[in-house]
């Protein structure tokens, strides 16, 4: 394979890997303001904005898309890590993990 090929099937790869995280997010994102924590998250931010309050460190983190202020939210177990890394499987070498510690002896 020439450089050109090369470059050619990695932009290929990188850009249809990319689109998936980008529609993976997409989906996330809308799957958390769709849940009671992201309804609470907005109506959080609504107060502050109304009280003329900086939005800049209201960042949402993991623990948040699963439960703000005490309303629940999107699951963000391995199914979620593998939905969102699967299409990196297609382009490189994959490994079963260990899952417990009786398998390491």
């Amino acid at each position: 394979m020439d450089e050109v090929e090369y470059y050619d099937l990695f932009k290929r790869e990188h850009d249809a890997i990319s689109e998936h995280f980008i529609e993976c997010i997409g989906s996330y994102v809308d799957a958390f303001m769709a849940s009671e924590a992201g309804e609470a998250y907005i109506k959080h931010l609504d107060r502050l904005r109304a009280g003329h309050r900086s939005l800049v460190n209201n960042v949402i983190h993991e623990k948040d898309l699963r439960s703000f202020q005490g309303k629940q939210g999107i699951d963000c177990g391995p199914d979620f890590v593998i939905e969102f890394f699967q299409h990196l499987a297609a382009c490189s070498e994959t490994a079963d993990l260990v899952r417990s510690i009786d398998s390491l002896t």
